[in-house]
């Protein structure tokens, strides 16, 4: 039987799976930021092939955003935390827990 994985080991599977910006609200919901136009020249510059930003930046990214920088990157748009949490550990026993803790249906609320 396997651990289970402690914070740092989810930090770490977050970190090298995507690029992940944007701010929560008290109740979950993801905030638009500003900046993301660096930060996604950041990530293509390191080689990040997903990015999760929130749903309210969509028209920033895809108006401001070279398309040559967006080839090759997958954006999963997201409005609350939960969405965030189920796109990072999808594929990953960890997420039958939260499917349970976190269900996904209450975030389209």
């Amino acid at each position: 039987m396997r651990p289970d994985p402690g914070v740092k080991e989810i930090t770490e599977r977050v970190v090298v799976l995507s690029a992940m910006t944007g701010e929560i609200s008290l109740v979950g919901q993801v905030l638009p930021v500003g900046g993301l136009k660096e930060k996604i020249l950041a990530a293509h510059r390191a080689g990040i092939k997903t990015i999760i930003a929130p749903g309210a930046n969509r028209a920033d990214i895809e108006e401001n955003v070279p398309a040559s920088v967006k080839t090759g990157i997958r954006f999963v748009y997201v409005e609350d935390v939960r969405e965030v949490l189920h796109e990072v550990f999808q594929d990953d026993p960890l997420v039958e827990r939260l499917r349970d803790t976190l269900p996904l249906e209450e975030a389209s609320r």
